[in-house]
């Protein structure tokens, strides 16, 4: 991967400017985790340092309630994160499975991807300076980079999102169409069944056990480029996660419809 194809281009980009999402504090048990004192340390910040601060607060939460081994907080807490503040609708009736697979990502960075974008959340709000989210908007933003950049022949895979415009321009399709590998074609005389598409995708993209790591990793560095001059965000790759999600659908989307041409034959 060419790493600094990408961080050039997201260096043009401003994560303040394009990062907008809300804080929902009332919803479900958020009025139990926030104090008053926490609730007016918001007051006056744009949605993208209250979203940084909101990183600090809940992850001294969570490493309290865990060092107290108050388990019935940190369901609260995983609850909130995922479903709340996430927005992730499926696996809301099943809590206790939710506090076990952030619990095993919190202490042996055991990520499932059919779930990496519930536990990579609460992996980030643990440690905000060491790890970051993976969802389907910040891997749709950066396979998008990497393909529109001609910076990588490898890329990552996207867990399954809501978004109609992500949905509407696979970007996994694109990905395939540029490299079309010998792998995908169909071989006419072969009586073998066999599973064609999952195969070939192996050469193009990352394995989703190794997934989050590789991510992580790509994130750290290519925020250590973005922000290699201001102090305050060049040790926190969460910057570069959060500049990712905010642009999937506006600005990595025109890219998109701009750019990419299919000629038919």
């Amino acid at each position: 991967m060419n790493i600094e194809k990408v961080a050039n281009y997201l260096k043009t980009i401003s994560v303040k400017e394009n990062y907008d999402w809300d804080i929902p504090f009332s919803k479900g048990h958020g009025s139990e985790i926030f104090s008053i004192e926490d609730i007016k340390k918001f007051s006056g910040k744009s949605n993208y340092e209250c979203n940084v601060l909101l990183k600090q607060i809940i992850s001294d939460k969570i490493k309290s309630a865990k060092k107290n081994n108050d388990k019935n907080q940190l369901k609260k807490l995983f609850e909130w994160i995922v479903h709340d503040w996430g927005g992730i609708r499926g696996g809301r009736n099943n809590i206790d499975k939710l506090f076990v697979l952030g619990i095993n990502a919190i202490e042996k960075n055991n990520l499932e991807f059919d779930r990496i974008a519930s536990t990579s959340k609460i992996l980030s709000f643990y440690k905000p300076s060491e790890n970051v989210i993976y969802d389907s908007r910040v891997a749709f933003s950066l396979n998008s980079l990497l393909l529109l950049e001609n910076a990588s022949d490898l890329y990552f895979p996207i867990p399954t999102g809501t978004n109609s415009k992500m949905n509407a321009f696979n970007i996994e399709v694109l990905i395939r169409l540029k490299h079309k590998i010998p792998e995908y074609k169909r071989k006419k005389d072969s009586k073998k069944k066999v599973k064609l598409i999952s195969n070939a995708d192996k050469k193009l993209f990352i394995p989703p056990n190794q997934a989050y790591l590789k991510m992580r990793d790509v994130i750290k560095e290519i925020n250590s480029i973005v922000y290699q001059d201001d102090k305050n965000k060049v040790d926190y790759p969460y910057n570069t996660e959060m500049l990712l999600f905010g642009i999937a659908d506006t600005i990595i989307y025109d890219r998109i419809l701009e750019e990419v041409m299919i000629d038919i034959k």
